[in-house]
């Protein structure tokens, strides 16, 4: 009887440490595809969000446009005050 039971042990052994190592691979496999899957989904996300910034963000060249536009009104309001206030001191 130990003839047979010392190499049924080391088959069973064996066997428990290959179905060991094939089910963490398989989990190790299944997690890395999961992982890639939520990359891919962040980096979709990542590129939405920078098309979208691109459109509501404000240049820096729109902003000194802005800039101009609003020191042009300031300037014409001063001046028309200048003016108000000239003619009613004369």
């Amino acid at each position: 009887m130990n003839d047979i039971t010392l190499p049924l042990m080391a088959f069973v052994t064996l066997a428990t440490i290959l179905a060991s190592a094939a089910a963490s691979w398989a989990v190790t496999k299944r997690l890395a595809e999961n992982a890639e899957k939520k990359a891919a989904a962040v980096e979709k996300d990542l590129a939405d969000f920078k098309v979208e910034a691109a459109r509501r963000f404000v240049t820096d060249e729109m902003l000194a446009k802005v800039e101009e536009r609003i020191v042009g009104a300031i300037d014409r309001l001063a001046d028309r005050l200048d003016r108000i206030i000239e003619g009613r001191v004369k």
